[in-house]
């Protein structure tokens, strides 16, 4: 019976697209389960771990030394770290912020770079479970530690290029007459700075001894120039005055900068703010020149160390 045959074929169709459906549905169930478990697996592994929270600390340690390396004078930050619980250890090493959590032989690490500057050389270590950690921009150093005893001394100057070969320049040194305060007897330091200095830096240099009323810079020709004088009323006198000359007073900036870098550098005066000045009125010179004012007290107790970090600093300028 036509009836009878079209209700059967009917049913048949309906029964295979109720079939097809399902299995889909079952596909989707299933597969809603996977994710979901995978999901859960992995929202209680990092919370467990605290990856996050190191993720974050990375991040924001290595932006914390990117903004600290960015301002053209010095500058010092101190990170707070006393609102985590958990134990981690910090490295900042190849220009990359290191999270570190567990023991040495499981160590579960997470790392996020910052800026590479090259003018910079970097001073730190691993710090393990700080309260704070201190950034220090001073001179060309960036210095990460926990420590909180860090000065801002150091000194920054215009990054030019003063390479040259050290044998054969003619540094001419000029000596006030100084007094010793002890046999209060006058006595001229310029021969045994030069001869210190010729030792030390392999190199001939012109030496004269006078009394210096006034800063007089000699015209002849010389590679450098550096006047030395006493200040017999103050105890902790260090200045370096700059000339104002619009040729060589970058030069003379960074000579006098790496001075007071070395000094600090071996801690021979923590005590004295060695300050640079510039000289006015403008001084008409084709050559880098310092005049180097230092009391009686600090050149009679401490002669040998400045002459070794004067002529570092010599070294380092036709370095670099």
């Amino acid at each position: 019976m036509p009836g009878i045959g079209c209700k059967i074929f009917t049913m048949k169709f309906i029964s295979k697209k109720a079939q097809t459906k399902l299995t889909f549905i079952i596909i989707q169930l299933v597969l809603l389960s996977v994710i979901g478990s995978a999901l859960f697996l992995h929202v209680n592994n990092v919370s467990s771990n605290t990856y996050y929270l190191r993720d974050f600390l990375a991040k924001d340690l290595s932006f914390t030394a990117d903004t600290v390396l960015s301002p053209p004078g010095n500058l010092m930050y101190t990170y707070d770290l006393t609102w985590i619980d958990e134990e981690f250890d910090f490295l900042f090493q190849d220009q990359k912020t290191a999270v570190q959590e567990g023991e040495e032989d499981q160590k579960t690490t997470t790392t996020f770079p910052y800026a590479d500057n090259n003018f910079f050389k970097t001073e730190t270590e691993l710090i393990e479970t700080p309260s704070v950690i201190n950034f220090l921009n001073s001179g060309y150093f960036l210095t990460i530690k926990e420590s909180t005893t860090l000065e801002l001394k150091k000194q920054k100057y215009p990054y030019i290029n003063t390479k040259a070969e050290i044998q054969g320049q003619k540094i001419h040194l000029i000596s006030g007459i100084l007094k010793n305060p002890v046999t209060n007897k006058e006595y001229a330091s310029g021969e045994s700075f030069a001869d210190s200095l010729k030792t030390l830096l392999n190199t001939p240099i012109t030496t004269e001894t006078k009394k210096l009323s006034s800063v007089d810079f000699p015209s002849e020709n010389a590679d450098m120039i550096i006047l030395l004088n006493n200040n017999s009323k103050e105890n902790t006198t260090f200045n370096i005055y700059i000339p104002s000359s619009l040729q060589t007073i970058k030069q003379s900036r960074k000579l006098a900068s790496l001075i007071v870098n070395s000094i600090y550098d071996e801690d021979i005066l923590p005590n004295t703010n060695i300050l640079i000045i510039p000289l006015e009125p403008e001084f008409n010179l084709k050559t880098p020149s310092l005049y180097i004012e230092i009391s009686n007290n600090i050149l009679t107790q401490h002669s040998l160390e400045i002459k070794k970090q004067i002529s570092n600093a010599i070294k380092e300028y036709y370095s670099t």
